[in-house]
């Protein structure tokens, strides 16, 4: 993390993982996990036909605004990456559609 912001490098970082801002297409996500592993059974049962090997955009697609709010609402700044849950995935979606 120190050498990308050396870098001048944003990162996008999911605590405990990336599931936890997949989660947040479909639901709230508040409580922290205490696993990764948790945070995927926690998935599996917000989006049923969800699997890690066959993790698809269009599923996901529909519930993208509030995944956004959702995040946001987490971590305002974007940068509290050891909060558990947490993303910044949302800066980049912001950061993606400003240039569409």
């Amino acid at each position: 993390m120190s050498e990308a912001k050396r870098g001048s490098i944003d990162l996008c970082l999911s605590t405990p993982c990336f599931e936890v801002w997949l989660i947040m297409h479909h639901a709230d996500c508040t409580r922290p996990f205490l696993s990764a592993n948790e945070a995927k059974r926690r998935l599996k049962s917000v989006a049923p036909g969800w699997s890690e090997g066959n993790t698809r955009f269009s599923d996901f697609l529909h519930g993208l605004d509030a995944a956004c709010l959702r995040a946001r609402q987490l971590d305002p700044t974007g940068e509290d990456f050891l909060s558990n849950p947490s993303t910044n995935v949302w800066q980049l979606v912001l950061a993606l559609r400003s240039k569409a």
